[in-house]
């Protein structure tokens, strides 16, 4: 019997010594499992927000667009009130964003830096939103300031808690002169670092 146990165990190792060197396996094969499970879910997230930003950068530049194009169609004296115009710009905005699922948008007028044209037409809530969010306004009018101060696309990223905010603005024209900004903001929820998703996964199991 000996012989045979001997003829299972050719190294000879004693049996505490085999479950300690299994144990040291199963270790390695565990922890390479976790660091594979968090660079997948690394990659993931790093996929989704760079999808999200060229939404975000696509759609912030096509309200900018379809705003100056309309406002080359009105008569002189509207196209210069065009950004004074709340139900045009919001018109505008729903428009644009519409077949953008989770953007909300809408227009900064530089003169007296008032935010106009808020749109949220994908919103999932019982009625239209038409409210700017309050905690975000102050990066939004940042970022639609920064656009018109340089006369360049300007954009943020800002993480909240478990979510990633992406905004984006783009100059408007009037003339040649840079008048305001179009924006755009996405909140994309959950999108937590992979530590935070194995962690909750950890607790929910």
């Amino acid at each position: 019997m000996s012989g045979a146990l001997h003829g299972m165990n050719p190294l000879g190792w004693s049996l505490r010594r085999q479950i300690a060197v299994l144990g040291g396996l199963l270790l390695v094969v565990v922890g390479a499992a976790g660091w594979f499970s968090v660079a997948s879910l690394r990659e993931s997230q790093a996929a989704r927000a760079a999808d999200a930003a060229s939404t975000v950068e696509r759609m912030t530049r096509d309200l900018a667009e379809r705003f100056e194009y309309l406002q080359r169609s009105l008569d002189a004296e509207r196209a210069r009130q065009a950004l004074a115009d709340e139900d045009l710009l919001r018109s505008v905005t729903v428009a644009t964003l519409f077949a953008a699922p989770g953007l909300e948008g809408g227009f900064f007028r530089a003169e007296d830096g008032q935010l106009l044209g808020y749109a949220y037409p994908t919103y999932r809530g019982s009625g239209p939103k038409t409210d700017i969010p309050a905690a975000e306004r102050p990066t939004i009018t940042d970022t639609a300031r920064r656009a018109v101060m340089t006369g360049a696309a300007a954009g943020q990223r800002i993480v909240a808690g478990p979510d990633l905010l992406l905004f984006r603005a783009e100059p408007v024209r009037h003339d040649g002169a840079v008048v305001g900004s179009a924006w755009v903001m996405q909140r994309l929820q959950g999108a937590q670092t992979p530590e935070q998703r194995l962690r909750a996964l950890g607790t929910q199991a």
